[in-house]
């Protein structure tokens, strides 16, 4: 329905059976009408009453309007003779495309005490209606339907409309208490329960917004809004057994709508069926709909179930699909994998990701893969490629004191002491790392039987970080330089 239509059902409706025709009200005051308002049409309409009028007006509008017109006497205020005409006039006005004259003509006629609560609502409408290049129309149209009903305190369609602005505005605090009106009036209707239940969803009343939700679905109970909307509130009580239990029944009836299936694969994961959700991320990747997110969460599953091929699988689906998606997840499998000593998958997933993304890793990203590499090359006895990894970190990290320290062990393994005594002395220059650094200096040096200046480095460790095993290691140097001195 068109919001003109909207606007003239609204007029029609305000416009009682007994009007009578007259350009006075009952004080004798004479109406406020603009010009543009006056009726210049050629020929005489003398003989055309205002209750003929009205009559017209409801025939029409009774077909353009699909539920047909039915005036509300019980609950609508009762606009005054004078009142009537300003009416009859905006209606004229709107039927003649001059949406703007209307407005002038109600501002004229209408004030906040004495003018009745149909001139507020039905002004509220037009700025309502035409706000698209005066934004600030629809705070007033706001004010004039809290007038209408501070007026009229039964007016169901000022409040109905108050509230539709609120929730438009997201301003759910207001909503509630609206449409709690809305509905005392009589107004239940899908529509009207959704809406309240939007608003307690977002105020943080779940419970309440359940019941608004069940009965918007009352009124409709094929509309999927209402059941997802009643699955969310399952899911923000933790009900997740009801939650997929709900959307069991929404998939068999829709069973290619793809947020359905989604839906439901997290309320899986928060029920603990990793299984299942793992077989409705399969199922949306076979209809060819998955996204990175949903492939991502397929490996996560698959890494926690120990099905390692197929986690690495997902992953590298989900990084082929989206050039620009981030790699993290994939990045922090590969340490999984690691840790978990599974060297040759972590191997494998870690080249995906280099061939993939090699040159859009962030230095962050790229040293925690080569200290994993680095870690595998390690274990693998790998000695040159695990030196080459540490270089390649030391490139990216100057300040990485781990790799320093490890790459000075690597030199004293093969009988480089000048260039591993560079290492830790780098490495010793970096705070978090002395004591370290030192420890290790120190035991090249007792290779070397150089123990007093082992001495030196050994208790620079132990002034900084204080261990029992490196105390137990100085005091056996220092005997073996008292028994050296001594030969």
């Amino acid at each position: 329905m068109n919001g003109r239509i909207l606007i003239l059902l609204s007029l029609a409706t305000l416009l009682p059976a007994c009007m009578e025709e007259t350009k006075t009200d009952e004080a004798g005051s004479t109406l406020v009408i603009p010009a543009a308002a006056q009726d210049t049409s050629s020929g005489d309409s003398s003989d055309t009453s205002g209750q003929e009028l009205f009559n017209q007006r409801s025939q029409t509008l009774s077909v353009m309007y699909e539920d047909g017109w039915v005036p509300e006497t019980d609950i609508e205020p009762k606009p005054t003779s004078t009142e009537i005409e300003v009416l009859q006039q905006v209606i004229e006005l709107i039927n003649q495309g001059q949406p703007e004259q209307a407005i002038a003509l109600l501002e004229a006629n209408r004030d906040d005490v004495t003018s009745s609560a149909a001139l507020d609502f039905m002004l509220g409408s037009l700025y309502q209606q035409h706000a698209t290049d005066n934004p600030a129309r629809i705070d007033a149209a706001a004010q004039l339907y809290r007038v209408a009903v501070a007026k009229h305190s039964k007016f169901r369609r000022a409040w109905w409309a108050l509230g539709m602005i609120y929730v438009q505005q997201s301003k759910w605090e207001q909503v509630i208490p609206v449409l709690t009106k809305v509905i005392d009036l009589g107004k239940e209707d899908a529509i009207t329960w959704g809406f309240l239940g939007f608003a307690y969803t977002s105020t943080g009343n779940h419970v309440s917004a359940e019941s608004c939700y069940r009965n918007a679905i009352i009124f409709e109970p094929d509309r999927l809004d209402w059941q997802q909307s009643l699955a969310g509130s399952f899911f923000y009580q933790g009900r997740y057994a009801e939650a997929v239990a709900l959307l069991d029944t929404m998939i068999e009836k829709h069973p290619t709508k793809i947020n359905l299936w989604d839906t439901q694969a997290q309320a899986l994961l928060l029920k603990g069926d990793t299984a299942r959700a793992a077989e409705n991320y399969e199922f949306i990747d076979r209809m060819g709909k998955a996204n990175v997110e949903q492939l991502n969460k397929l490996g996560d599953i698959y890494t926690n179930q120990e099905l390692y091929d197929l986690a690495i699988s997902a992953y590298t689906r989900a990084l082929k699909m989206d050039p620009a998606a981030q790699p993290d997840r994939a990045i922090l499998a590969c340490q999984i994998l690691t840790g978990r000593g599974e060297l040759d998958l972590a191997r494998q997933l870690i080249a995906e990701l280099q061939k993939l993304r090699g040159d859009s890793l962030n230095d962050k990203q790229r040293l925690g893969l080569l200290r994993m590499q680095s870690r595998i090359a390690l274990a693998e006895g790998a000695g040159e490629r695990e030196a080459e990894v540490l270089r390649e970190i030391i490139e990216i990290e100057p300040l990485d004191g781990q790799a320093l320290i490890l790459l000075g062990q690597y030199e004293v393994r093969n009988e480089n002491p000048e260039q591993a005594i560079y290492y830790f002395e780098r490495a010793a220059a970096i705070e978090k790392y002395e004591a370290d650094a030192n420890v290790r200096h120190a035991q090249l040096l007792v290779k070397q039987k150089k123990y007093n200046e082992a001495l030196v480095k050994l208790r620079r460790a132990q002034q900084i970080q204080p261990r029992e095993n490196i105390q137990k290691y100085l005091e056996g140097i220092e005997r073996a330089a008292a028994k050296s001195a001594r030969s």
